[in-house]
């Protein structure tokens, strides 16, 4: 009885990942978190909002879920710290929500916690536990957690790889003055080889950048926009169309897009992670998104200079972002 009991008051963290900001729409968070809560009713855990761990858009293969700033890497201090009670539940849908890095680090993470007495359970894994004492008693135990770790990794790294080599396919298209097919702002789209504007929303924009310009804010932009309805610019999302929130003001017009700059973040390179002022690459003016775009500004207000001097970096991936448009 006392077991049970014990057991009803064991504590279970879990711990939601997904590295792309699109998957925050889709099924990603809703697939962990219901996987995770059906685990604790089956097992009679206890699982407190205090204790569901989220890391948004942080990819697990260069490590910056670990990082001091993110859920995980938090967990870890206070693990390390004994600010958690040995014997706690972790609960992830897969060992590679945890890590994707090389194997010698995924590894250290995973044995770094349970020799710390965490319990660690992947639920995609016919519900696999792993803690200090089945590892110990069991080495094949080890051995699988290393196999579906160094797969991890592998594929992480293959698909950076390719990735890489299509932006980089993509930027010297662009230098060299050919269309590519890239994600575009709502307001834009590629038709035949071109990129068309859609003249109902460039009207929309540059009716804010006027009211921006007349020092209104944000705020009352938005409520202005709601009151007389006029549709959100953006792409709708799962079939529903977006409504006007006041943060979307000062995003469409900082946007490098409105002035007609190709941007890329080269996120790939060392050096680029370690110094961020170094992350946007601008192709030149003279390049054929820029020249397709010079004669079409969408307003020569200071709104816009000001969006020249913004990186225009996804703060949640730290991935590419490539920006092309004009308005007339």
């Amino acid at each position: 009885m006392k077991a049970q009991d014990d057991k009803q008051n064991q504590l279970a963290i879990s711990y939601v990942r997904y590295s792309s900001v699109g998957q925050s729409d889709g099924d990603s968070v809703r697939r962990q978190s219901e996987a995770t809560e059906a685990y604790c009713r089956k097992h009679g855990l206890t699982l407190t909002d205090k204790y569901r761990l989220q890391d948004s858009g942080k990819s697990a293969f260069h490590g910056i879920n670990r990082k001091a700033t993110s859920a995980l890497g938090q967990f870890e201090k206070q693990v390390a710290a004994g600010e958690i009670p040995q014997g706690t539940v972790l609960i992830v849908e897969n060992l590679d929500r945890l890590s994707r890095a090389e194997i010698s680090e995924a590894l250290a993470l995973l044995l770094g916690l349970i020799r710390n007495g965490i319990e660690i359970v992947a639920l995609s894994d016919n519900e696999r536990k792993y803690t200090k004492a089945s590892v110990n008693a069991n080495p094949m135990e080890l051995v699988m957690s290393i196999m579906v770790l160094s797969r991890a990794h592998d594929e992480s790294k293959i698909r950076s790889y390719r990735i890489k080599a299509s932006w980089q396919n993509r930027k010297k298209l662009a230098s060299e003055g050919k269309h590519i097919e890239v994600q575009l702002p709502g307001w834009l789209h590629s038709k035949d080889g071109k990129y068309v504007l859609d003249q109902y929303k460039a009207k929309t924009i540059q009716r804010i950048a006027k009211l921006c310009l007349e020092g209104y804010g944000g705020f009352t932009i938005a409520k202005m926009l709601r009151e007389d309805g006029t549709p959100n610019v953006s792409k709708p999302q799962n079939g529903k169309r977006k409504t006007w929130h006041p943060l979307y003001i000062p995003r469409i017009l900082r946007n490098k897009a409105l002035i007609g700059t190709y941007t890329v973040d080269d996120a790939f390179s060392p050096r680029s992670r370690a110094n961020p002022t170094l992350r946007v690459a601008s192709l030149p003016s003279a390049s054929a998104l820029s020249a397709a775009c010079a004669s079409e500004l969408v307003v020569d207000c200071p709104c816009a200079e000001k969006s020249k001097r913004l990186r225009m970096v996804n703060k949640a991936t730290g991935q590419i972002e490539v920006l092309i448009c004009s308005l007339n």
